[in-house]
């Protein structure tokens, strides 16, 4: 169920308040990195033409 929260005008929370009032999605960063490791790597070997392929796929 997706709930709403009036952020206008004063009901503005300051500071960590408003990071605590939004949820944060579930994210693995380690499988993040098996992913991107070896674009990353390839672009620093490559260049850019590692850049445009990885970029066209």
């Amino acid at each position: 169920m997706i709930s709403r929260i009036d952020l206008r005008g004063d009901a503005l929370p300051e500071g960590g308040a408003l990071r605590d009032l939004l949820p944060r999605a579930e994210f693995d960063v380690e499988a993040a990195l098996e992913t991107v490791r070896p674009i990353c790597e390839d672009v620093r070997h490559r260049g850019s033409a590692a850049v445009i392929e990885w970029g066209e796929k």
